[in-house]
């Protein structure tokens, strides 16, 4: 627990602390620390101690993205707006309807530039895909739309191929690197 507590103190300083600066693209250097500080301390965590600390880091990450970049001192025109349940819930249904995968690519890929989708949703998206080729498209067309790419692995667990996953997993790294 109070592992935990470190954790959470961390977290919070760093997004107040990024909240202030003026450093160019701290929304991206925030996310960033959030995926190493996941890295290095959650996964020594246990039980639920684990699970309230992804939890919070995911709900941080939603928060940042979801925030107007002018938030953080930048003048843009850039905004995130994570996809939430209902509109999820809405879009698999009307990806399930497709019965091909370019259509649901198509659809998925209409969240446009500012939709932030979750890794776990994506895992249930590609769920509905028959081919990893059209898979492989998917994750590439909306990598940046990713809130959490730290968890990328909720989606590659629904290749079939060793080497799409192998391959998208690389790909990933080298995009947050």
């Amino acid at each position: 627990m109070k592992a935990f507590a470190f954790f959470a103190a961390v977290c919070f300083s760093l997004v107040a602390g990024f909240a202030q600066s003026t450093a160019p693209d701290p929304k991206s250097v925030i996310i960033s620390n959030l995926d190493q500080i996941e890295r290095l301390y959650v996964t020594s965590l246990t039980g639920a101690d684990r699970n309230e600390a992804i939890r919070l880091m995911n709900e941080t990450r939603s928060l940042i993205a979801g925030m107007p970049i002018e938030a953080f001192g930048i003048k843009s025109p850039l905004r995130g707006n994570l996809l939430n349940e209902d509109g999820f819930a809405s879009l698999y249904a009307q990806v399930g309807a497709e019965s091909s995968d370019k259509s649901k690519t198509t659809i998925i890929e209409s969240i446009g530039k500012t939709g932030m989708i979750t890794s776990a949703q994506v895992g249930k998206l590609i769920s509905l895909y028959n081919f990893d080729t059209y898979k492989e498209e998917l994750l590439r067309g909306i990598a940046y739309n990713i809130i959490d790419p730290v968890n990328i692995g909720e989606a590659l667990k629904y290749f079939d191929s060793a080497i799409s996953k192998d391959r998208m997993a690389e790909f990933f790294k080298s995009l947050y690197q």
